[in-house]
């Protein structure tokens, strides 16, 4: 019998159980994707291009960005596109230079490894963990061998950030580098390559209830009498980013123990204990305090609706997927 894949990404999940098991056992899966899963992919697809010395990279991310182009919600794709777009056309501005001294050694490096509980040695018979490496890159100036990890984000990347200390503690920075280490890769750390997503929004049209006109009959500058095109408004952001690009881009390394590998082994083994004893007695419990914390858990309006999770039935606004771990799959 094939073991269970378990991913940093169904980990995170099984946060609240609940939507472990809707995700993962029953495949449930919104219809409509979040735009942060179209633009990570994007940015990932990206920067594995840039990693391999391709050229065009930005027209090949285009056109493959192209692909994911939705029926409805037209201009907020289109808006996404631009963050898409000058996103990497500055990452690869930005450190072009510090750059020379990184050479890749391997690029979206894919692992799957047993899953071992550090304490006895013993191995799942059950489960296998998986996933994907962004990067293994060697210092030329130093020889010095790291994972890099490169991340999108919305809150934040000044080094006050919390964002950098709770990294300190996260377990896909344990995971990747254990994995790497499995696979042969002698990495000596792991640093983060990270991006601040826009903080400016589109300019919208004024009501017409709300505009106030000059003398000459124009309007005055804080009014708008139509949407801001998504080429202004990637002009606009490329302007923000080429003012302050440490606001927009940074690295850091994030060091790693031998006890913060044990410590992620050893909640791992619980986690995946955890979910066996939920499948055993047939109950997965909700975490209620996650349906409306980072934005709305996608599941909220299926639970509070009452939906028998028994029925069989397929609610509306969600399919069944044929592949429950999209993070796997190579471009």
């Amino acid at each position: 019998m094939a073991k269970d894949v378990i991913t940093n990404s169904r980990i995170q999940t099984a946060t609240c159980l609940r939507r472990e098991y809707l995700a993962y056992q029953l495949r449930l899966r919104p219809i409509r994707e979040a735009n942060y899963f179209r633009i990570g992919r994007a940015i990932h697809y990206g920067i594995d291009l840039y990693n391999k010395g391709e050229k065009n990279i930005v027209d090949a991310v285009m056109v493959k960005y192209e692909k994911t182009k939705p029926l409805d919600y037209i201009y907020e794709w289109e808006i996404e596109k631009e963050v898409v777009r000058t996103l990497l056309v500055c990452y690869m501005w930005r450190w072009e230079e510090m750059d020379q001294d990184i050479e890749i050694i391997a690029s979206e490096q894919k692992f799957e490894i047993p899953i071992i509980n550090p304490d006895t040695g013993r191995q799942s018979k059950t489960a296998v963990l998986a996933g994907v490496i962004d990067g293994i890159v060697r210092f030329k100036s130093t020889g010095i061998k790291a994972i890099k990890e490169t991340k999108t984000r919305t809150g934040g990347i000044e080094p006050e950030n919390d964002f950098w200390k709770r990294l300190r503690i996260d377990n896909q920075v344990s995971e990747y580098f254990m994995a790497a280490q499995y696979l042969g890769y002698d990495v000596d750390t792991i640093f983060y390559d990270v991006m601040q997503k826009p903080t400016i929004r589109p300019f919208k049209t004024t009501p017409t209830d709300k505009r106030k006109y000059k003398a000459d009959g124009s309007l005055y500058a804080n009014q708008r009498d139509r949407d801001e095109t998504p080429d202004e408004y990637g002009n606009r952001y490329l302007k923000d980013i080429g003012e302050r690009p440490d606001f927009f881009f940074a690295r850091r390394e994030i060091p790693r123990l031998a006890e913060d590998i044990k410590d992620f082994q050893r909640e791992l083994w619980q986690t995946i204990g955890i979910m066996r004893d939920c499948n055993n007695h047939q109950r997965w419990p909700k975490k209620t305090n996650l349906c409306i914390g980072f934005g709305k858990c996608p599941y909220f309006d299926l639970c509070t609706s009452g939906y028998d999770i028994n029925s069989g039935i397929i609610p509306d606004g969600f399919e069944i997927t044929d592949n429950i771990h999209p993070e796997l799959i190579g471009d």
